[in-house]
C-alpha cells in the first residue's frame, strides 16, 4: 500500500538517448512508485519524443506514468512543476542520468510501512565520477541541521518526504543556479519534521557528468553558490525569529555559525584554487560584522581548508559546538 502512496519526479532535458534507460529502472523495481511523472525541461534533442515512445511500448498498469513539460530553464523549476500533480501522500525526485537499485523503492516502502508518522525518511547515496571511482556519502551526526549545513545530508535523490512537508517548505527555490537541492534540505529540517534515517546499503548511486543539469564550475560560479549560503542564512533567520519555542529557536540561531563555516570554506577553497583575492576578498565579506572571537576561530578554518583542502567541517563542529544549558547538564552519580 505504501508504495501506491509514492510519486516520483524525473526531471529530464537533452537525455534521449539515455531516458529510456532511467525509466526502465523504475518499471524494473521489485515494488514500483504508484505514479511516476516525467518533467521535459525545454529539451532540443527529441527527449520528448522518446519518453512518449517509451510509454506506448510500456502500459502503465499499476504504475500511473505523466509527462509533463516546464519551459522556464532549471530543474527546480522541473521539479516544481512534477509537486504540483502530485497526489500521494509521499514525494521524492530522481535524475535522468543517475543510477537506482531494483530494491530501492522496496526498502523505503518497507520502512515507511512501519513508521508511517515519518515526514521524512533518508538515506545515503553513492557517487561516481566519470572516471568511475565512487565513493559512498554517509554522515553520523544527531545535529541535522548542523548535518545538513557542512554535509547536505539531503541531496534530491537521497531522501523522501511527505508532500505535504515539501510544499509546506515552499519547494524548490527556483532562483538559485545551484546548491538548490542543498538550500531545500535546510527549509525541510527547518520545518522540524518527524525523521528517519534508513540504515543501509546504498541503493543510489549519483553519476556527477559535466553536462548534467545542475553542473558547472565552483570557481567559476562563486557568487552563484554564495546565493545559496545567503538564502539558508535567511531562512534560518526568519524561522528563529518566528519561532515560540525558545531551546528550538536558539537551535536554529546556532546553525548560522554552521553556514558561516560553509561560507568560509568556499573562501579557502577558491583560495586554494588560485585566486587567493578573491578568497580573501570573500573571507571578509562572510566575517564582516562577527565578534573577533569568531572571526578568530573561521580564519584558523579558512586557514587550515586553503593548505590541505579539507578538514572545515570538522573543525566546524569543534570549535561551534552549542552551549549546553546548565539545567540540561547530568548531575554527577558521585
Amino acid at each position: 500500500m505504501t508504495a501506491e502512496q509514492i510519486t516520483m519526479i524525473v526531471p529530464v532535458r537533452n537525455r534521449a538517448l539515455l531516458i529510456g534507460e532511467t525509466l526502465d529502472m523504475i518499471v524494473r523495481q521489485t515494488v514500483k512508485p504508484g505514479h511516476l511523472v516525467i518533467v521535459d525541461n525545454n529539451s532540443t534533442d527529441g527527449t520528448p519524443e522518446a519518453v512518449k515512445e517509451w510509454i506506448e511500448r510500456n502500459p502503465q498498469g499499476e504504475m500511473r506514468v505523466d509527462l509533463l513539460t516546464e519551459p522556464v530553464k532549471g530543474a527546480s523549476a522541473a521539479r516544481n512543476r512534477g509537486l504540483e500533480v502530485v497526489d500521494t501522500k509521499y514525494v521524492m525526485c530522481f535524475d535522468s542520468d543517475d543510477i537506482m537499485h531494483p530494491t530501492h523503492i522496496s526498502g523505503i516502502a518497507r520502512e515507511l510501512e512501519a513508521r508511517p508518522d515519518v515526514e521524512l525518511l533518508y538515506f545515503d547515496r553513492m557517487i561516481r565520477d566519470e572516471e568511475m571511482w565512487t565513493q559512498i556519502k554517509s554522515v553520523a551526526d544527531r545535529d541535522l541541521l548542523r548535518a545538513q549545513i557542512l554535509h547536505c545530508i539531503l541531496s534530491t535523490q537521497s531522501y523522501i518526504s511527505t508532500a505535504e512537508l515539501m510544499r509546506r517548505a515552499g519547494g524548490w527555490n527556483e532562483s538559485l543556479p545551484r546548491w538548490n537541492d542543498y538550500e531545500l534540505g535546510l527549509r525541510l529540517l527547518i520545518e522540524n519534521p518527524v525523521t528517519l534515517k534508513l540504515n543501509t546499503e546504498p541503493s543510489v548511486v549519483i553519476i556527477h557528468r559535466e553536462d548534467s543539469i545542475s553542473a558547472a564550475s565552483l570557481s567559476s560560479d562563486s557568487e552563484v553558490v554564495s546565493q545559496a549560503l545567503d538564502a539558508m542564512s535567511a531562512s534560518l533567520s526568519r524561522a528563529a525569529a518566528e519561532c515560540k519555542d525558545e531551546k528550538r529557536a536558539a537551535q536554529l540561531r546556532h546553525a548560522l555559525k554552521y553556514v558561516n563555516v560553509r561560507r568560509v570554506v568556499l573562501a579557502a577553497l577558491i583560495a586554494r584554487e588560485g585566486d587567493e583575492s578573491m578568497g580573501q576578498q570573500m573571507f571578509d565579506r562572510f566575517t564582516q560584522g562577527l565578534s573577533s572571537g569568531e572571526v578568530s576561530r573561521l580564519r584558523l578554518i579558512y586557514s587550515v581548508v586553503k593548505l590541505l583542502g579539507r578538514g572545515g567541517s570538522t573543525l566546524g563542529k569543534l570549535l561551534f559546538r552549542q552551549p549546553v544549558s546548565k539545567g540540561s547538564r547530568r548531575k554527577s552519580s558521585v
